[in-house]
């Protein structure tokens, strides 16, 4: 394939997104959208699905087919963990990271070896995502 051969399948405006980030997870494209909240985007349509006011503006990453979107400060810095659905965004949980700056937080999340790693300025928080046996 050349690159004379690249043709665009479609364009818009469907998600909005400048520093947070967009994951492909099945035939959908997920984003928080600058003004709109968390999207879904059919990846073969470019057509929107659904979108979540409730998430704010962030950045997000995939764990375990689930999402963890990390609110930037100026929309109170919370860590917002869910499920997407073909109906929508089924949140299982939040919470707001102790210790915060106050400034701007565009760093994503990072989730490697079950850990969730959250960075704020000059601050790091480390959680453990694993399942616990009782």
């Amino acid at each position: 394939m050349t690159l004379s051969a690249v043709q665009p399948v479609y364009s818009g405006k469907q998600l909005s997104n400048q520093v947070g980030g967009v994951l492909l997870l099945g035939d959908c494209v997920y984003g928080v959208d600058d003004t709109m909240g968390l999207k879904c985007i059919n990846l073969e349509t470019g057509r929107e699905i659904w979108s979540d006011r409730r998430v704010p503006k962030g950045m997000i990453v995939e764990a375990d087919r689930h999402l963890i979107i990390r609110s930037q400060i100026s929309a109170g810095g919370a860590v917002i963990f869910g499920e997407p659905t073909p109906a929508g965004f089924r949140e299982k949980g939040r919470f707001t990271p102790p210790d915060a700056s106050g400034q701007p937080t565009l760093s994503h999340p990072v989730v490697c070896g079950g850990r969730l790693y959250l960075r704020d300025q000059d601050i790091l928080l480390c959680y453990d995502l694993r399942v616990k046996e009782r």
